[in-house]
């Protein structure tokens, strides 16, 4: 079991720092909910018109928020960089990228380049509870069977979409 686990962790990490910054679904949103936690120590608040994650339950961005404390967030090092020619910012849009990326969100990762890293090496942690509850709730459906429960981890486990997501969502 040990060698399926560091295998999905290998696996997550790896798309962790392949996926650029920013790219993962609703990345930029997710982020900025808990450099909201850091920065300004209150719980962001939803707004007409703005679109953004305040309404999620806050549990998650506040764990996300304390994996990226050791960042300095005053360093905009690695932030978003909105790319006008996004095919969602505007009519006619034609790039697939949400950002612009350069150099400055390359290992060594710093600033808030570093916070996001950190934010889904946590994201990644807490997949890996979620994997562990599908295996231990499988096992305790199906008691006699445990290859039931395995399967059933490996199916979340190594579905690309499951193990892309970890990414800041």
């Amino acid at each position: 079991m040990n060698r399926r686990i560091a295998a999905v962790l290998l696996l997550a990490l790896s798309y962790s720092v392949t996926v650029p910054p920013f790219e993962a679904p609703d990345e930029v949103g997710h982020f900025y909910f808990s450099f909201h936690l850091l920065t300004k120590r209150t719980l962001p608040v939803q707004c007409i018109g703005e679109l953004g994650e305040a309404h999620q339950p806050p549990l998650y961005y506040a764990l996300a928020a304390l994996a990226a404390l050791p960042a300095n967030l005053n360093d905009p090092t690695g932030a978003f960089n909105p790319n006008p020619k996004f095919i969602w910012a505007m009519r006619g849009g034609y790039d697939i990228n949400a950002g612009l990326h350069g150099s400055a969100e390359t290992f060594p990762f710093r600033g808030q380049s570093l916070a996001l890293h950190l934010a889904r090496v946590s994201s990644i942690l807490m997949g890996l509870v979620t994997l562990a509850f599908t295996i231990l709730i499988a096992w305790k459906v199906f008691p006699e069977s445990p290859l039931i429960g395995l399967l059933a981890g490996a199916l979340v486990a190594f579905n690309p979409q499951f193990i892309f997501i970890q990414q800041l969502c």
